[in-house]
């Protein structure tokens, strides 16, 4: 269990620009970019992740619902193909 090691890693994976905030792009390339740095995480011994919208600028206090939908879209999506999320 993760809380019972010595020493635990947690990698901070940063999302592209969400939906309504300058430089999104589309769901599907931020998607693929986050599979690439979960899967560099993975093989960097990573035990957890966290994912963050930090690069949503300037940041707000409360997010719009398609910011919230996305997000949510987001983790569920990464969760089935990377087991080892806990959201």
């Amino acid at each position: 269990m993760l809380l019972q090691k010595e020493n635990i890693v947690i990698g901070a994976l940063h999302l592209m620009p969400l939906i309504g905030y300058k430089g999104y792009t589309s769901y599907k390339s931020i998607l693929e970019q986050a599979k690439l740095c979960l899967k560099a995480f993975g093989n960097g011994g990573a035990d957890a992740v966290i994912i963050e919208n930090n690069y949503n600028l300037p940041h707000k206090i409360k997010e719009t619902l398609d910011v919230i939908e996305m997000m949510s879209k987001l983790t569920k999506d990464l969760n089935e193909e990377y087991l080892y999320l806990q959201v």
